[in-house]
């Protein structure tokens, strides 16, 4: 795309326009968020359920930041 499509703004990145990408970028963070608060939701579920008061909220926390760093990893390298 040439500078003459867009005449009153930046020169998209990688095609996008910078709110798109913006937008992009948040729908990973937000991604990542919910990587992370889901298993600890589960695990809390599980223990009441079971009575087995920590054991799956630490095992969902756990899990939940495993997720969430390999979403962000994945964001940093298409950043």
């Amino acid at each position: 795309m040439s500078d003459t499509e867009y005449p009153n703004s930046e020169t998209p990145f990688n095609g996008y326009s910078p709110l798109a990408k913006g937008y992009m970028l948040g729908t990973m963070v937000l991604t990542a968020a919910i990587q992370m608060v889901l298993p600890i939701i589960g695990g809390s579920w599980l223990d009441k359920r079971w009575g087995t008061a920590p054991l799956f909220a630490l095992l969902g926390i756990a899990l939940g930041l495993l997720l969430m760093i390999t979403q962000l990893l994945r964001i940093i390298k298409k950043v």
